[in-house]
């Protein structure tokens, strides 16, 4: 019998139709185009697949062209080069909270009024600095460490301005935790409230920085310097606790007279400082008091009244006055609001010198100054004191 013509051939004995084929070189596609246009019909395949196969034969062929670096235009390969991207901390906030968790301990404080609760960060191995408002007129302390030891405490001193009370611990023997710093702390950074549970479990709350450079009053009248305000939960264990940044380290200590607020680790730590060293605190005064220069442009602290006989007074500070910027030692600190005027401020230290930058009328000025030492702020001026 005769042999059954290949499928793919033609009639018996004639050679395949020429566009009868996927594959074409790119120079043939506009012939091939013209060939059907003139009526040219390629057998059990349309020009959908004729084009497409010439498109696919094309890409593979610029494929293999640049992996070859035919396209280079210089002696660098062209292919795309693969960029790691920065490693995030190990475990995430749970692999943070782990490491600072042996710094954090259970505060309980017993008074006729009843027992409170909270927390509080150890500074040193039997040094516990907790918030002055948990601890109140306690008649008993103890603290609970993370591996469930109960120690009894007592109060070393307070400062009731920044809410902040060191606690002395008989028998202590904690990791100190690691602090911070708030200059490169911004709003909008992600933090982590962290406190230590009644079964000795760490109590965590993730935010992030809401505000900075808040000044509000607390209960008996005194002005705090210009906490940090996050959005992160405030649990039952958490006041007096540590407020933990991104990379770790503590870089405020919660208020409980202040609820969803910390104070600065470097005001927390001077404060530390001065009662472990003296047992009273020292805080810097300028002698004015300020409001938002809301009507100029970049803002400022517009003085209102200024303290007789004070640092402020005696440089020459006179009201209307707009402070644009502090300058102590060899940081400046810009000044775009009252609230700003008493946070740089709250970072001096009494007797330092300092100079302040000022709008006065049309033009600028410096007043130099020696800061103060003054007594708690009494919230019942116009405006925030400084």
């Amino acid at each position: 019998m005769p042999e059954e013509p290949d499928e793919d051939e033609g009639p018996a004995g004639l050679p395949p139709d020429p566009l009868d084929r996927v594959w074409f070189h790119p120079s043939e596609v506009g012939a091939a185009i013209t060939a059907w246009r003139s009526g040219g019909t390629p057998k059990r395949r349309d020009l959908g697949v004729v084009l497409l196969g010439s498109l696919l034969s094309v890409g593979v062929m610029v494929g293999v062209l640049a992996a070859a670096g035919v396209f280079s235009t210089g002696g660098h390969s062209t292919a795309r080069q693969t960029v790691p991207l920065p490693a995030a901390p190990s475990g995430g906030f749970a692999g943070l909270v782990g490491d600072a968790a042996p710094s954090i301990v259970s505060v309980n404080a017993a008074s006729l009024a009843g027992t409170t609760r909270g927390s509080g960060v150890a500074f040193s191995p039997n040094r516990v600095l907790t918030s002055a408002a948990l601890v109140g007129p306690a008649s008993a302390i103890t603290v609970d460490s993370l591996g469930g030891r109960q120690l009894a405490a007592h109060v070393l001193g307070s400062d009731p301005e920044t809410d902040l009370t060191v606690l002395a611990v008989d028998d202590g023997n904690f990791p100190a935790a690691r602090l911070g710093v708030n200059d490169a702390l911004r709003v909008g950074d992600s933090v982590v409230a962290l406190g230590l549970g009644e079964s000795q479990n760490p109590s965590a709350y993730e935010g992030i920085v809401s505000r900075l450079n808040v000044v509000s009053p607390l209960p008996a009248g005194e002005m705090t310097p210009g906490f940090i305000e996050t959005d992160a939960h405030m649990g039952a264990d958490t006041p007096g606790g540590a407020l933990i940044g991104s990379d770790g380290s503590v870089v405020g200590i919660l208020s409980a007279a202040s609820p969803t607020e910390a104070v600065p680790i470097v005001e927390a730590d001077d404060v530390f400082m001065q009662i472990q060293s003296g047992g009273q605190v020292h805080h810097a005064w300028v002698g004015v008091w300020t409001i938002d220069a809301a009507d100029r442009a970049g803002g400022g602290a517009e003085v209102t009244a200024v303290a007789p006989n004070g640092p402020a007074a005696q440089a020459g500070v006179a009201p209307g006055d707009i402070v644009i910027g502090v300058t102590s030692g060899t940081q400046t600190e810009d000044v775009h609001s009252a609230a700003d005027l008493v946070a740089a401020v709250a970072q001096t230290t009494a007797g330092d010198p300092a100079t302040l930058h000022i709008v006065r009328g049309n033009g600028r000025t410096v007043r130099q100054l020696s800061l103060g030492d003054r007594g708690p702020i009494v919230a019942s001026f116009a405006g925030l004191p400084a």
